[in-house]
């Protein structure tokens, strides 16, 4: 109960009402392990970082919608350029601390994470996450309601084509740790653009208030995708009952390069 009034002493200092929902958006840049963890080789993890910039159509949307929109994190990188009053970089916040780093990402009405350790505080405590950008593919979170995710996608550099799943399990990327292993093997990771970004939060926001649809067609693509998956040698490692989703508007409009054999 004190923890409790702590924390909502807080979203009243920075303007929050008892009845606003806020988001937490969860974003992995280099600045965090950099600093704290400068012996790990934060310039081999590049390929799971995201530019900061491509969120901000989204974090429009929910700020339109009447959400607040808290960006979470100890350290960033750089700012998040947003200027409206239910927008709250706390990242940048001078007087954050590992409360309010646990107690606002675990009160949250849902997260928009980009696949990153500070999300699993959201995952403990249940509430819904939208995972974007996510890498690599294999690890997507399945075990979880109400957890949605779209995916990086990767290139042959030689060529400019997309990698199907079947090659990305022929080739085992999701076993990639190191940007050098893309490297070696000529590879190059495509990140998820605004416009996939956002597409994704406005059905998952329609899928949490039970508004949203699932086509036949995509639930037959996403059999197809576990279906093929389960080809990958560590699929029992990371999957069992399938309860998480992958986005519908991505599925589909990513199901031609996806599904090659």
């Amino acid at each position: 109960e004190l923890e409790n009034k702590k924390g909502y002493e807080f979203l009243s200092k920075i303007g929050l009402s008892n009845n606003d929902k806020y988001v937490c958006l969860v974003l992995r840049d280099k600045a965090y392990k950099t600093k704290y963890f400068p012996l790990l080789p934060e310039e081999e993890t590049t390929h799971r970082n995201s530019d900061v910039d491509n969120y901000i159509p989204s974090v429009n949307y929910l700020l339109e919608k009447g959400y607040w929109v808290l960006r979470m994190g100890k350290l960033a990188e750089k700012p998040l350029k947003v200027n409206h009053n239910k927008f709250f970089d706390y990242a940048f916040y001078d007087e954050k601390d590992d409360f309010l780093d646990i107690w606002l990402n675990a009160n949250c009405f849902f997260s928009l994470s980009s696949g990153t350790g500070l999300d699993e505080v959201q995952k403990t405590f249940r509430k819904p996450v939208l995972t974007v950008n996510f890498n690599p593919t294999g690890l997507i979170i399945t075990g979880l309601k109400d957890v949605m995710s779209i995916f990086k996608k990767i290139m042959y550099k030689k060529n400019g084509k997309l990698l199907s799943l079947d090659q990305m399990i022929a080739l085992n990327t999701f076993s990639y740790t190191l940007d050098s292993q893309y490297k070696n093997a000529d590879l190059k990771i495509i990140e998820n653009t605004p416009k996939e970004i956002n597409t994704s939060l406005i059905e998952f926001e329609s899928r949490l208030k039970g508004e949203w649809t699932e086509s036949s067609l995509y639930k037959d693509l996403h059999q197809l995708f576990f279906d093929k998956l389960k080809q990958w040698g560590k699929y029992d490692r990371y999957h069992g009952q399938i309860h998480g989703k992958i986005s519908e508007t991505f599925l589909l409009n990513n199901k031609d390069w996806l599904f090659e054999n």
